[in-house]
């Protein structure tokens, strides 16, 4: 089972094998790699590969493996899909999705100014 452990920055990959959720295939052997607080990072490949595999494993939604994944608490992270979501609602709910609190109007059009 792969151990995920919380800290306060960045993303390290120790070691990590990643399989299948029912063990059927290997996606990825001793995976390590370290991400930096305020880095990006962009993961490119074939189909079936492992890509989204990986994020599921960092999310901690797969499990099946050995190895261990530290990480800021999901809070203080965000995954962005391949392809781009939009929830139903209003231009103030994009902005606050997926939990919308009570921002004034003052407040959200200052994160959208460039």
């Amino acid at each position: 089972m792969i151990e995920t452990v919380d800290q306060q920055t960045g993303i390290m990959l120790d070691r990590l094998t990643l399989t299948t959720p029912g063990a059927e295939r290997v996606l990825f052997r001793e995976l390590s790699a370290e991400i930096a607080p305020g880095s990006r990072l962009l993961i490119v490949g074939e189909s079936g590969n492992g890509k989204s595999s990986l994020i599921r494993a960092v999310a901690g939604l797969w499990t099946q493996g050995n190895g261990t994944i530290a990480r800021p608490a999901l809070s203080e992270i965000m995954f962005l899909p391949q392809r781009p979501y939009l929830a139903l609602g209003s231009l103030r709910d994009q902005i606050c999705y997926p939990g919308c609190s009570d921002f004034a109007d003052d407040e959200l059009r200052e994160v959208c100014t460039p």
